[in-house]
C-alpha cells in the first residue's frame, strides 16, 4: 500500500485489514476510494490525533483511488500509488471486484474500505511548503468540484466537502 502521511486506510465492515483483504487476494491489487476530510473549522493545528480532531468529511467518496498491490504481479507504476500496470492476465479491482482501468473510479464507493485523506487540516498556512502545495491542490480539486477550492468549501457551498 502506498499512502501519504495524511492518509489512513480503514476496513468499513470488518474489524481487521487481513479479514477484509482476504477476498481480494486472488487479484493483483485493490483500488480504494478516498474520503476527503477538511479543516473541521480549525484555524490552527490543534494538539492530539488527526482522526480525532478532524471528523468533518465529504458525504460521498472521491473518484480518486489509491492501490494496495502485490508487487510480484506488477510490471510497474503508471501514476504514483494511484495506478499500476499489471502483468499479463492480472487485474487491479475496486471493492466490487470490477477491473480498474486507471486512477479514478466511475462509481466510487467506500462500503468495504476507505482511505481517509486529510486534505486540508487547518486554515492557517504555517510554512513555505504549504504555501506552494495549497494552490496546486485547489487548482486540481477545482477541476473536479465545479470551481470550489478547498478553502471555500463548507456549509452552504455547492460542494460535498465539509471543511
Amino acid at each position: 500500500m502506498f499512502c501519504d502521511d495524511d492518509e489512513f486506510l480503514f476496513p468499513c465492515a470488518d474489524t481487521t485489514l487481513p479479514v477484509a483483504l482476504a477476498p481480494y487476494e486472488k487479484f493483483a491489487g485493490l483500488a480504494v476510494s478516498w474520503m476527503l476530510y477538511g479543516s473541521s473549522g480549525h484555524l490552527t493545528r490543534p494538539p492530539g490525533l488527526v482522526i480525532a480532531n478532524y471528523p468533518r468529511r465529504s458525504v460521498v467518496p472521491d473518484h480518486h483511488v489509491k492501490c494496495i498491490v502485490d508487487p510480484a504481479r506488477m510490471e510497474g507504476c503508471e501514476l504514483i500509488a494511484h495506478h499500476f500496470k499489471c502483468t499479463r492476465g492480472e487485474a487491479i479491482v475496486d471493492e466490487a471486484g470490477e477491473p480498474m482501468g486507471g486512477p479514478f473510479r466511475d462509481r466510487p464507493s467506500a462500503t468495504v474500505f476507505r482511505i481517509n485523506h486529510y486534505l486540508t487540516q487547518w486554515n492557517q498556512i504555517e510554512d513555505r511548503t504549504a504555501e506552494r502545495y495549497i494552490p496546486r491542490v485547489n487548482a486540481h480539486l477545482a477541476s473536479f468540484y465545479g470551481g470550489h477550492s478547498a478553502r471555500n468549501w463548507g456549509p452552504g457551498s455547492n460542494s460535498a466537502l465539509l471543511i
